[in-house]
């Protein structure tokens, strides 16, 4: 605890409000993560097993409600189903490379910083 508190003393109030909005970040990466890889198995259940849109209670509701998109049909559900999964993926793996970008360009700049309120210091002195 001592450290985490020397850490955060070495950053400005600014750099310590983007260390809570970075931890933030994180924390919906890894809920994104969580969720994209538990939709795989069930889409996979679904695919092996047609029936289970109509014993399922939530895929039958969810099969109904799609009937007012155009969809009518277990094929063109399995679809939409499919290419919903397949977004769900896309967006998590982007928002993980969103999150690292951000990371990473924090960590250089508080580096920056750092040496240059350093080299500041050496450089007032006498």
């Amino acid at each position: 605890m001592e450290i985490i508190k020397k850490t955060l003393n070495l950053l400005t109030p600014l750099e310590r409000k983007h260390v809570g909005m970075l931890m933030g970040m994180i924390v919906v990466m890894a809920f994104l993560d969580v969720v994209g890889v538990a939709s795989i198995l069930p889409f996979m259940a679904v695919l092996t097993n047609h029936e289970l849109v109509q014993t399922n209670p939530l895929l039958d509701t969810a099969f109904t409600a799609s009937s007012h998109i155009g969809i009518h049909t277990t094929e063109q559900f399995l679809l939409a189903l499919g290419l919903l999964v397949f977004i769900l993926l896309v967006v998590s793996l982007a928002f993980k490379a969103l999150t690292t970008y951000v990371q990473t360009r924090f960590a250089y700049m508080c580096e920056y910083n750092i040496c240059k309120r350093l080299l500041e210091g050496y450089l007032c002195q006498p």
